[in-house]
């Protein structure tokens, strides 16, 4: 049996990839910066301290490693600048360190996010250079550089990822704050929605489906060995859209139209923010035979349909 140890198994992401590798016939670990109760197989680690990091991966001894840490809102890591770059480098640097050091024929997965790329001149791909326009992004990119620098072609691989979303995203996500402001507007317990920049252009997919394809790398680590962008993947659905489909089709799966409710909140445009971000996923299926099984208005559904059901049994 495999053995396979996730930082950060306790977000959204790590949530799916346990799952899955649990499926596959993993023993799968985790670790999180807090106690809770998940059990015994997930640790209390901080990433920041390198002997925590050392003492859970002498104890695990992983066939495989996944990089999951890190917060995930691009907007607020305008606010914690050093938590978005300084902390995501310094727990990059320990974790690869230390399996070069303790298990160095272990394969290694950074799950890093395709805001390396900034405001991308055409579809994103393996060989685009990194422009990133926020702190989050720029965090991403040197944790990126570091995997790249540290590890070289040794078992490790960078997996720049496009939005992906769950039911379990926080309620600050912009997804989340859609769902929730058309079910309230439904209900009776609110008049409108207000929102950023409708028109930026992203590629969103399911979380789930993005974490078939972490594993998928993970346990194919050299498949790719011919190819000119060895160790690395973009993984996105390939199908962009403006915000305003997505909130379009939220809307339509309370039986609303969203031109009534929706209102443009000047406040909330970002700055130094891509206007659209289209995303090329090819590698991936030439190679591991992946791709996105879920559309944006699947998703829509899917989304909305999670937080009805979370209050029906809230209320019962």
């Amino acid at each position: 049996m495999k053995t396979a140890l996730i930082f950060g198994s306790t977000g959204q992401d790590g949530h799916y990839l346990s799952k899955i590798l649990v499926r596959d016939g993993y023993q799968v670990f985790g670790t999180s910066r807090k106690r809770n109760n998940s059990g015994s197989s997930v640790f209390c680690v901080n990433p920041l301290d390198r002997n925590e990091v050392r003492g859970v991966v002498k104890k695990v001894m992983p066939d495989e490693i996944y990089n999951l840490l890190g917060p995930s809102s691009v907007g607020r890591s305008f606010g914690k600048p050093e938590e978005y770059i300084t902390d995501v480098i310094i727990a990059t640097y320990n974790i690869t360190d230390v399996l070069l050091d303790i298990v160095p024929a272990a394969h290694f997965v950074n799950a890093s996010s395709v805001e390396c790329f900034g405001d991308c001149n055409g579809p994103i791909h393996e060989n685009s250079e990194f422009s990133p326009l926020s702190p989050y992004g720029m965090g991403k990119v040197e944790a990126a550089n570091i995997v790249n620098d540290m590890m070289s072609t040794r078992n490790a691989t960078n997996v720049f990822l496009s939005n992906h979303e769950s039911p379990l995203r926080p309620a600050h996500f912009v997804t989340s704050k859609i769902v929730d402001g058309a079910i309230a507007i439904s209900r009776g317990e609110s008049k409108k929605l207000a929102l950023g920049n409708l028109n930026v252009v992203r590629d969103w997919g399911y979380a789930r489906d993005y974490m078939e394809a972490v594993a998928l790398i993970g346990r194919n680590f050299g498949a790719d060995l011919n190819s000119s962008s060895f160790c690395r993947y973009v993984i996105s659905s390939g199908s962009s859209f403006p915000l305003k489909k997505f909130v379009e089709y939220v809307f339509n799966c309370v039986n609303l139209d969203h031109l009534r409710y929706v209102k443009v909140n000047r406040e909330e445009i970002r700055r130094d923010e891509a206007m659209e971000v289209k995303c090329n996923p090819s590698k991936a299926f030439d190679i591991l035979n992946w791709k996105s099984s879920t559309s944006l208005i699947e998703l829509a559904r899917l989304l909305v349909n999670a937080s009805l059901e979370r209050d029906r049994a809230t209320c019962s």
